[in-house]
């Protein structure tokens, strides 16, 4: 009971100051209206669409065209073009220039001076048929003699060596003119007598000649064709070496055809042909004439 008692004691209402909250209000009223006049109307907030942008808005970039493509440069390959020829500026190409600096060999002499060189050997006359000419030839010949005498035909074979020598110069465009000895020297020949071997007589039976002669070159390949005539004799010894019958002049004429090769600015060695006959008469017996006859396969050398 003591307990409700107190707490009902304890919520009767509180005394007011009564006096104290007039003279507060008093107080406070006048600068409360001073702060009310003095705060300007608040004004109602425009609509969005008439609001001006503060700022224009930016344009958009315009759009750009796309790079161009750099052509591919021209070399001048590829398959070949086909059709009409087209006429027009040659294709680009790259050339570079290389130089090269000799380098100096030996002593050098000083800046300035000139440099000693040997001179060049001039080409004129190289591999070339002019001016002065000499050949002379030797080779390996079949040679024979025939005669006829109170209807006895005779003759001598054998084989033997053949030579000659020619000098002269060139008259013309590869023509020469020149002067030769020649001949052919038969040892041990074989006798018959109207085609009948016998004992032959004689040791050594030999034939020369000496005259003018003309020779062409065929400057392409080398080759040369000559001629020669001129006078002629024989002589014939027997086995001893001692002499038993000649011949007065009698004509003769010799023909070779050969080949040479150069081997040095004028020298040149080859091979031939040569084909030689002879008309002589006995000087021992009247009325006796002997026919020789050769063909040689010969060896030459040649300066021209």
């Amino acid at each position: 009971m003591d307990n409700v008692a107190g707490q009902t004691e304890n919520r009767r209402p509180m005394k007011t100051n009564r006096p104290l909250v007039v003279m507060l209000g008093l107080l406070v009223a006048p600068a409360a209206r001073a702060q009310i006049a003095a705060a300007p109307p608040v004004a109602a907030p425009a609509p969005a669409a008439a609001l001006a942008p503060a700022f224009p808005p930016e344009a958009s970039p315009a759009p750009q065209p796309p790079p161009a493509v750099e052509p591919a440069p021209g070399y001048g390959y590829g398959p070949p073009a086909y059709g009409p020829a087209a006429y027009g500026p040659p294709a680009p190409y790259y050339y570079y220039h290389h130089h090269y600096r000799p380098m100096p060999y030996g002593d050098q002499p000083p800046p300035g001076y000139p440099i000693a060189s040997a001179p060049a050997e001039p080409t004129e006359g190289f591999h070339t048929h002019d001016g002065f000419f000499l050949q002379a030839h030797v080779g390996i010949s079949a040679t024979g003699f025939s005669s006829k005498q109170a209807g006895v035909k005779t003759n001598y074979a054998g084989g033997g060596i053949s030579s000659g020598l020619a000098i002269g110069g060139v008259i013309a465009h590869n023509l020469i003119l020149y002067g030769a000895f020649f001949g052919t020297d038969t040892a041990n020949p074989d006798k018959q007598m109207d085609g009948t071997s016998v004992t032959s007589d004689l040791g050594e039976l030999g034939v020369g000649a000496f005259g003018p002669g003309l020779m062409y070159y065929f400057e392409r390949c080398n080759l040369y064709l000559s001629a020669t005539f001129g006078l002629a004799a024989f002589g014939a010894n027997d086995g001893n070496g001692v002499r038993v019958d000649s011949s007065r002049s009698g004509a003769a004429f010799d023909f070779m055809v050969g080949k040479e090769w150069w081997v040095s600015r004028d020298w040149g060695l080859g091979i031939a042909g040569e084909l030689m006959a002879a008309s002589l008469k006995d000087k021992n017996t009247p009325g006796l004439t002997w026919s020789a006859s050769g063909l040689s396969i010969l060896f030459s050398a040649t300066y021209n």
